[in-house]
């Protein structure tokens, strides 16, 4: 599973990137009522099969928590975590997908 993004991101350094492929992590809190959800964007979708380190974007922070449930969420902690960081990006104005790869 990943995202992908299509709206224009900025890099830190002031490069613009038409399109963009994020992982996502999920870490499940020891209270399990919520999970640390981190975004490792990359460029492109090659730049991760290649080991490339992530980029930093300007439009959002790489790392957020989400409240979880496990009873009405559902127990595919990594699935949870990709429907959230696409309401997290959405918050933001960016666009993205769930890649199901």
């Amino acid at each position: 599973m990943a995202l992908n993004i299509t709206s224009t991101l900025s890099t830190k350094e002031g490069i613009q990137i038409s399109n963009a492929y994020v992982r996502v992590v999920s870490q499940d809190g020891p209270s399990g009522s919520h999970i640390g959800i981190v975004l490792e964007t990359y460029a492109t979708e090659s730049a991760f099969n290649n080991g490339l380190a992530p980029i930093e974007v300007t439009q959002f922070e790489d790392v957020f928590a989400s409240d979880y449930d496990r009873a009405t969420d559902g127990v595919d902690t990594l699935a949870y975590a990709h429907e959230k960081a696409v309401e997290y990006l959405q918050s933001k104005g960016v666009t993205a997908e769930i890649l199901l790869d």
